[in-house]
């Protein structure tokens, strides 16, 4: 645990994925694979092998030739990794509706790595009520769940690309690397929304998780900034991160 307390303290990307307990972590809220779900518990509990074949313990990134960063670690490899940002960036950009900055994804940062849902821009806000009407706020329940996923796919597919890399020697340009991440989150989601529809008891549900097909629309239309400051990501209050909290309590009931 003081390890891992360690590891937090230095790494704010770590910190924001550990302020979820194990509860969340292991959700898939009837979106998510298997493997998914377990790559998400591994990346905040840091248990995920970077290990292949002549492996050095200050090997650096290997997932393209111009990437300098050594060691490789995992917070790089889904977050820091400039393909990794260019994903995040274009998230965001859709999210908001405008065109990102540096200072964007800063700021931005923890909404990421706790997969909580940032407030939506304007831009989207104003599209879900010419498409909705006055409901749309009926419908943030369903955005929470899409931004959810939207960062619990990319966790996945960006480590199963880089073990395409390093293992099976693939070779990604940037362009296939991103588009490979957001072709493929949509196409889950949109296979989810599409069966839950033709469910009676999920058929809301379904038709909530259509507003991806809104977000998908954003493309393009980004414009100038007229967003107020996005208010600090809840697990900034927490003195102590849920998880490191929770198997700190049970580590104490076992002593």
């Amino acid at each position: 645990l003081d390890k891992w307390r360690r590891r937090q303290e230095a790494d704010p990307w770590t910190r924001g994925q550990q302020s979820q307990k194990p509860k969340q972590l292991w959700a898939h809220k009837n979106v998510l694979t298997d493997y998914q779900v377990w790559v998400t518990y591994r990346l905040a509990t840091q248990q995920l092998n970077l290990y292949y074949d002549g492996r050095q313990r200050d090997d650096g990134c290997l997932l393209d030739e111009h990437c300098h960063q050594r060691p490789e670690t995992i917070t790089h490899i889904v977050w820091t990794y400039q393909r990794a940002q260019a994903y995040w960036r274009k998230l965001l950009q859709h999210w908001l509706g405008r065109e990102i900055c540096s200072e964007d994804m800063t700021m931005y940062h923890g909404y990421f790595s706790a997969r909580v849902a940032p407030p939506v821009g304007n831009l989207l806000r104003r599209r879900l009520t010419t498409l909705y009407g006055g409901r749309d706020t009926e419908y943030e329940v369903a955005l929470r769940r899409i931004w959810w996923a939207f960062c619990s796919i990319a966790y996945a597919m960006l480590w199963q690309l880089r073990n395409q890399v390093v293992h099976d020697q693939k070779k990604w340009t940037r362009p296939q690397h991103l588009d490979a991440i957001w072709t493929g989150r949509f196409r889950q989601l949109s296979a989810v929304a599409s069966k839950e529809s033709k469910t009676p008891s999920t058929r809301i549900q379904g038709w909530k998780s259509r507003l991806i097909d809104c977000l998908a629309s954003m493309e393009g239309e980004a414009s100038s900034s007229d967003e107020p400051q996005p208010p600090p990501p809840p697990w900034l209050c927490q003195q102590e991160m849920a998880l490191l909290k929770r198997l700190r309590l049970y580590q104490e009931a076992n002593n």
